[in-house]
């Protein structure tokens, strides 16, 4: 005599272990903390990655006050000879300008070509140019130079003055990593008397 826990269960009936789901690999997208100082001006979305947050700041940004078609075109017309002209399509890139201090003044944003582009915008800087105190413009679309730009104008800490810095190394990608070092004036300490 056999119990039923002796007993092996025939093979329409054995227990077949479930599908397992294939392994998905992919990237965490980053979030902004609701904490930050900057989400306390402009709280992100719900599940917004990073990139969209600073897509939607852009929105906060005056669009260029002039034509830039018209202004090249006009530009052009009005130079006086070939280096003139030649100098009309110079502008400061933020690659051009590493190492240099400048105060940056207000920003406007233009949608970027590039595909590989994760912003989908660059930033059109108006700045000084501490050495030589000339107003120039300098575009950027380095991911590191336009978060931190954009943090600053949310906070309403533009103009401020900075330098634009590569590392010291060449990442392995080929790609330079700019940033931005802000450069913060620290005032003297006041002597107070205290017997007054």
């Amino acid at each position: 005599m056999s119990s039923k826990t002796d007993q092996q269960p025939d093979s329409s009936t054995a227990m077949v272990p479930a599908p397992q789901p294939e392994p998905t690999y992919g990237y965490l997208v980053p979030s902004v903390s609701a904490s930050s100082a900057v989400a306390q001006v402009m709280a992100p979305e719900p599940d917004e990655s990073v990139y969209q947050y600073l897509r939607r700041i852009t929105d906060r940004l005056a669009a260029p006050g002039e034509d830039v078609s018209a202004k090249i075109a006009a530009q052009i017309l009005d130079s006086g000879d070939f280096g003139d002209e030649n100098a009309v399509w110079d502008s400061l890139s933020g690659k051009d300008a590493v190492g240099k201090v400048f105060r940056f003044n207000s920003l406007n944003v233009l949608p970027s070509d590039y595909e590989e582009s994760k912003l989908g915008f660059f930033l059109v800087c108006q700045v000084t140019d501490m050495a030589s105190g000339e107003d120039t413009v300098l575009s950027t679309g380095a991911f590191n130079v336009c978060t931190q730009l954009l943090k600053a104008f949310l906070l309403g800490n533009l103009p401020a003055v900075a330098e634009i810095v590569a590392p010291k190394r060449m990442p392995k990608s080929g790609k330079v990593p700019l940033r931005l070092r802000w450069i913060v004036r620290v005032a003297a300490p006041q002597v107070v008397d205290v017997n007054v």
